[in-house]
């Protein structure tokens, strides 16, 4: 028995992308003359996958047969059950900016005036000390707000740094 699966159609429609094809079968058996018989068939699937937006998208489909099997019913009757594996990539195109290009300035950062929230994204050899030195907080605080263990950082990962008011009160007499 020989099975082959061919993708028929692949589309997107209401945030899914559908898929459509037929596995081929040929299946050799003994007639009733006692002679070699070929019974070609094709058994249609149909498959989806919920996406969230219907912007430009490139899908691939790869299809595979998992598992096949049949059993015979009667003298002249089987009943073939095949298993598909359908591999579905999908890519998002999205146009965005870029900076292609950023200059250190000499100005001085009033540290007071910072926002409350930053999120900064990890570069290379980056640590969780040199981040919160760089923003005036501990690292005991940058490891709690991301519930990270110290140490595990990766480069282009993006981390919350909260900014904490100096809220002591001085009494004057």
């Amino acid at each position: 028995m020989r099975v082959d699966p061919v993708i028929t159609d692949k589309r997107i429609l209401e945030e899914k992308v559908i898929v459509e094809g037929i596995a081929e079968l040929d299946i050799i058996y003994i007639g009733s003359d006692r002679s070699l018989n070929v019974l070609n068939s094709e058994i249609p699937f149909k498959s989806y996958v919920d996406i969230e937006e219907n912007c430009d998208i490139d899908v691939e489909v790869k299809s595979t047969v998992k598992d096949v099997s049949y059993s015979k019913l009667n003298g002249s009757e089987i009943e073939v059950e095949v298993s598909l594996s359908n591999q579905i990539e999908i890519n998002t195109i999205k146009s965005i900016n870029i900076v292609s290009e950023a200059k250190e300035t000499e100005k001085l950062i009033d540290k007071k005036s910072r926002a409350s929230i930053t999120i900064y994204m990890v570069q290379k050899n980056d640590t969780v000390w040199d981040i919160a030195k760089r923003y005036s907080t501990t690292v005991c605080d940058i490891i709690s707000t991301n519930d990270i263990e110290e140490g595990n950082l990766n480069v282009g990962e993006t981390i919350i740094i909260e900014k904490h008011l100096d809220t002591t009160l001085q009494a004057y007499a």
